[in-house]
């Protein structure tokens, strides 16, 4: 949990402008990025989407900072934007960056740029990809992934730390709260983060809780653990199972599955009669 904390610090004390921290929601990113830069004067955010104008004004205004980019995914999808970035990521100090590729007009901008730029990202970008590992290769990149019992790692050491140093007069178990979560951590799949385990603490209440749970489970991890569990099903029969309890058809019930793999609530072997199960 600390290799924010680490990345943040040579990236503050070194000639590396450019650091990209990519994590599935709720990995903590954003909550270690804020603890770096609270109270720094040289730091600035910017959270979602930017426009190409919009982008080039911020960083004039703020070319001499660390501009933390939160939610800004579709600059990386704009061959314009990443050359952009690769010319402000140089690994040297003083950078002349121009305008000339955002302006429809040509009539070229220029400036000294001496900041750097923290991005975080959700995910990869599909689009540009060539251009994107170019950038990746002058930053310090951080991929949070963990893995199941990482994260139930996690989460339990935030609960034993809490229960340890917080007074709170709500008298909030956070251990209690931590291991119900715990339990229901296979059908709840990528929603099983720390971002859920804060709300639940903010909850409070088991049962009110279990009834707030009950919103973050999808139908069709619902559907796959009232069918088999936590044991893996051919994925041909599942979707037979999904045809027939939800009178779908055939394509509908292949989509949602489909949708499903992508967003990570559920895990697939590859090919067409591969095994399908919930997340691990």
């Amino acid at each position: 949990m600390n290799l924010i904390k680490e990345g943040f610090e040579v990236l503050m004390n070194s000639q590396i402008n450019m650091m990209i921290i990519r994590g599935s929601q709720g990995t903590g990113k954003s909550h270690q990025i804020d603890e770096c830069i609270k109270g720094r004067n040289d730091c600035v955010l910017f959270e979602g989407y930017i426009s190409e104008p919009l982008f080039w004004e911020f960083i004039k205004e703020n070319r001499d900072k660390t501009i933390v980019m939160r939610d800004c995914g579709n600059m990386l999808k704009s061959i314009q934007f990443i050359d952009f970035l690769k010319s402000a990521s140089e690994i040297k100090k003083n950078r002349k960056i121009s305008r000339k590729n955002f302006n429809k007009q040509n009539v070229e901008q220029e400036i000294n740029y001496t900041g750097k730029i923290i991005f975080e990202l959700n995910s990869i970008p599909t689009r540009n990809k060539e251009d994107f590992n170019a950038l990746k290769s002058r930053s310090i990149y951080i991929d949070l992934v963990y893995s199941r019992q990482e994260m139930i790692e996690i989460m339990r050491t935030i609960a034993v730390n809490l229960s340890r140093n917080v007074v709170n007069s709500r008298e909030i178990d956070y251990l209690g709260i931590t291991n119900h979560l715990i339990e229901k951590s296979h059908i709840l799949g990528s929603n099983f983060n720390l971002r859920l385990q804060k709300m639940c603490f903010e909850i409070g209440s088991i049962d009110k809780i279990d009834m707030f749970l009950k919103t973050q489970y999808s139908p069709i991890q619902k559907s796959l653990f009232q069918l088999n569990g936590l044991e893996p099903i051919n994925r041909q029969e599942f979707v037979k199972y999904l045809m027939r309890e939800n009178n779908w058809s055939k394509a509908t019930s292949e989509r949602k599955i489909k949708d499903c793999i992508e967003l990570g609530e559920l895990k697939s072997d590859k090919g067409w009669n591969s095994q399908i199960s919930l997340v691990s």
